[in-house]
């Protein structure tokens, strides 16, 4: 794959682009934007356009010795870390700062690509961050991210940001197509939100009915087991987020066809019975501040326990006070 295969993302493969024909590299990248769009593969592409052997202006050829090491992850100036135990730790950093410390072995940049940047807590950003504002000659560090907002200020700052939009439904189908699966139905289509990297997850709309009943037995009032892990957590928030986005659609203007669970419409409509507007667009303001707070490495049972405080409250009508 080169940049000519990713589907989409013109604006930002053009800065990326741009770059490479000026020579003007940046030290540090922060790639934005939601899960699935093309963020980590064309952090990777951009990795392989720096030390491609026979590049032409803009773009890898894909081909050479050291496009193929990248491409599996053999590089010896191009490593990948991504989060152990839903955390990017601060001995991870160490490890990157001392492959920093290094020149080149082979390439022309050493290249540190950092996915789901945001799992870092206080601790590794702050290790982080010398390397940010001084980092080596010949190095280039690409944080990926699809909740910027969690990062540092300081981290942020420091970063050349690149930001990657959802993909549209010709893009997605163009997508699926290139993947070999051009079936895909409307109704995962509509789920994806822009995202082919939810369009070719075979279980999304199990995922997607089991978080529902899960959000439903909260309502309810009943009691939840806590997942098992920080990113399991955060993930039910972001569905809850999405399930409470369609409950104030139904309420305001009652025009399903809008709802993003659009096939649950019935299962959303149960759901808003004696609930208030702006008790439910409070409810999805704490859900948001709640899912900022998580970077905090918060205790999961009570999260949930939270959760289930919060949402039983909106169904009686009432804003929770926390």
């Amino acid at each position: 794959m080169s940049f000519k295969n990713i589907v989409g993302q013109q604006r930002a493969l053009n800065m990326l682009q741009g770059t490479l024909i000026t020579g003007r590299v940046a030290a540090a990248y922060l790639f934005i934007g939601a899960k699935g769009v093309g963020k980590y593969t064309a952090a990777l592409e951009f990795a392989k356009a720096l030390n491609c052997e026979t590049r032409r202006e803009a773009d890898s050829c894909d081909d050479c010795g050291s496009c193929r090491k990248t491409g599996a992850f053999k590089h010896p100036d191009v490593i990948v870390i991504s989060p152990e135990d839903d955390l990017i730790t601060v001995e991870q950093i160490r490890n990157v700062e001392e492959f920093l410390s290094f020149m080149p072995y082979e390439g022309r940049k050493k290249v540190v690509i950092v996915d789901d940047a945001d799992m870092m807590n206080i601790y590794s950003e702050n290790a982080f961050l010398k390397t940010l504002e001084e980092p080596p000659d010949d190095s280039v560090v690409i944080l990926v991210s699809s909740r910027p907002d969690v990062l540092a200020d300081t981290v942020r700052s420091r970063c050349l940001k690149i930001g990657f939009s959802h993909l549209s439904e010709a893009e997605l189908r163009a997508a699926a197509g290139a993947a070999g699966r051009p079936d895909v139905t409307d109704t995962k289509l509509r789920l994806a939100m822009g995202s082919a990297g939810q369009l070719f997850d075979d279980e999304m709309i199990e995922k997607r009915d089991e978080a529902l009943g899960v959000f439903e037995d909260m309502v309810a009032g009943k009691e939840i087991a806590a997942p098992k892990d920080r990113r399991e957590v955060e993930e039910l928030i972001d569905r809850f987020s999405l399930f409470i986005r369609d409950m104030a659609i139904h309420v305001s203007s009652g025009r399903d066809d809008d709802l993003i669970n659009v096939d649950s419409s019935d299962r959303i409509a149960g759901l808003c019975k004696e609930c208030d507007l702006k008790v439910i667009i409070n409810t999805y303001k704490l859900l948001a501040e709640l899912r900022q707070r998580m970077r905090y490495n918060l205790n999961r049972s009570v999260v949930i326990n939270y959760l289930s405080s919060l949402l039983s409250v909106m169904r009686r009508g009432k804003n929770f006070s926390p």
